[in-house]
């Protein structure tokens, strides 16, 4: 949802906020907490963006990691499953990277915790009478993201 730069400064950190709030709205379920830490790159405007958006901002304690440890669990997620497969070249090498990770991991990765379905729950029931051929393998970054799905009824 927010940008990425190599030098993020209070300004640029500021008007991510302003951004996110304005992904929000559109959203169906709004968050209600913005759990972050206590890096000085973050102004007071940045806490109000989402006050005026009722979202409580919950800063971490300093040196704690597991207060934070769902986007810790998320980023070695994103570092083992995609990252270290690839030397990257370049910020738009990475943000493809990324993006397509992101795109995998909310619409096709298993989830444990959600009794391994999708981030969107949405899963087909296999047919009654299946065979090994009806299965379909999608890959994305060249094979190292995969799906598996069923074959589309004809």
């Amino acid at each position: 949802m927010a940008g990425m730069t190599p030098n993020p400064t209070t300004e640029w950190v500021a008007q991510q906020a302003r951004n996110i709030a304005m992904e929000f709205q559109e959203q169906a379920h709004k968050p209600t907490h913005l759990i972050r830490d206590n890096d000085g790159k973050f102004p007071a405007q940045f806490d109000e963006v989402f006050k005026a958006e009722n979202v409580e901002v919950v800063r971490t304690a300093i040196r704690a990691p597991n207060m934070n440890a769902f986007i810790e669990r998320w980023i070695q997620s994103l570092q083992i499953e995609c990252l270290d497969h690839f030397v990257v070249f370049g910020e738009d090498h990475y943000r493809h990277l990324i993006e397509s990770y992101l795109a995998y991991y909310n619409g096709q990765r298993p989830h444990q915790s959600l009794e391994n379905l999708p981030l969107d729950g949405h899963v087909h029931d296999p047919p009654a009478d299946w065979s090994p051929d009806e299965v379909v393998c999608t890959e994305s970054l060249g094979g190292v993201l995969k799906s598996y799905s069923w074959k589309a009824a004809a």
